[in-house]
């Protein structure tokens, strides 16, 4: 079902509805992470959607198309919020999966992420959002499927670090990691995979705040190996990111064609995350919900690590038997509730044509 959506393209919009606007704040993962939903409720009522973006214009990026144009914002408008019923509409419909384990990074994703991750049609929406990045974009992006285009597995990892940044990762002390354990683990998961697999020509991508990440597999991986070099490489900040938390000076050292490749190079590792045999994220971050959501859509695995133990989980879980069944009650419950209310409103029909019956026969005798 969830495969069926996703290479179902999006119905269009209609062009007398009105259209609903989204602007753009802080790093992609971020700025995505509250698109992507505002977007999901323009396309479930059928509206165009334009991309008020301030830093860096959407159409740098994303070529316009049917569904989303870069403009200028319209009357209802979501600059960095979500709308709070769109995951309601029926075409919003979501896979069950079963429980995850306690102690991923699964658990810092909120319920908007979560529901993305297992939504058909915000599959549909992000692969529509790849098959329209810009020539920029793909400039960055191009170089580097050509080097995993042939391969008998591909792996990709993001691993957030931090490259030193203050303010808001700073505070958030449990998103600090050690590199050395997590990179390990990541690789030796890695390695499992290619032995189960019988991969022996096997393919790496390193998605990473920290220049110092990449350099690190290239010297560990098995030999036979090949670690994905970038096809443009452009400098990094001496702290933290270019596109960070609000408010942020990090980037006003750039111009602004320096900003527009910037933040091209991004989402260019954000979909390249989404083209994968295996994803594998030891710790939590934003950047990496687009490529979860395109590996599940392509029916490949997402593992996440246990960050006590130190190996990886499988997403999602499969479906244990009470899981099912629960499942299966609460359906067989909402199936009761419509039938009760369709039961009710027939009532209501016919009391309501028996009092107009006593009106009109009142009426006739007077």
């Amino acid at each position: 079902k969830g495969w069926a959506a996703f290479n179902t393209p999006p119905p269009p919009p209609l062009e007398s509805n009105p259209p609903i606007s989204f602007g753009g704040c802080c790093g992609i993962g971020h700025r995505l992470g509250r698109n992507l939903p505002a977007i999901v409720y323009g396309v479930t009522r059928r509206a165009r959607l334009v991309a008020a973006w301030d830093d860096v214009k959407w159409d740098v990026l994303f070529n316009d198309n049917d569904f989303v144009v870069a403009g200028k914002r319209q009357a209802e408008n979501f600059d960095n919020g979500v709308p709070e019923d769109w995951s309601e509409n029926p075409m919003a419909w979501r896979e069950e999966t079963g429980p995850m384990r306690e102690g991923t990074p699964y658990e810092r994703y909120g319920q908007d992420s979560r529901y993305l991750f297992e939504m058909g049609l915000a599959w549909s929406v992000v692969d529509m959002l790849r098959k329209n990045l810009s020539p920029l974009v793909l400039s960055f992006l191009d170089p580097m499927r050509e080097q995993y285009r042939d391969s008998e597995l591909h792996v990709c990892t993001h691993i957030r670090q931090g490259n030193n940044e203050t303010g808001d990762w700073e505070r958030k002390k449990w998103r600090h990691i050690d590199f050395e354990t997590i990179a390990n683990a990541t690789l030796a998961a890695m390695r499992h995979h290619a032995v189960v697999s019988g991969a022996t020509k096997v393919t790496v991508f390193v998605a990473s705040d920290s220049g110092k990440t990449r350099p690190w597999f290239e010297s560990h991986v098995p030999e036979g190996w090949s670690v994905v070099r970038p096809g443009r490489v452009l400098p990094r900040p001496e702290r933290g990111v270019w596109f960070g938390e609000a408010m942020s000076p990090t980037n006003a050292v750039l111009s602004q064609k320096e900003r527009d490749e910037a933040m091209a190079e991004a989402v260019a590792d954000v979909f390249a995350l989404g083209e994968c045999d295996a994803l594998y994220l030891p710790n939590f971050s934003s950047f990496s919900q687009v490529g979860i959501m395109l590996t599940r859509a392509e029916g490949n695995r997402v593992f996440f690590m246990d960050l006590k133990r130190h190996d990886f989980v499988v997403y999602p879980p499969p479906l244990d038997e009470l899981y099912i069944d629960l499942i299966q009650q609460n359906s067989d419950m909402r199936v009761e509730i419509d039938e009760l209310r369709n039961q009710i409103a027939q009532l209501k029909a016919k009391e309501y044509s028996r009092i107009m019956a006593q009106e009109e026969t009142a009426n006739a005798t007077q």
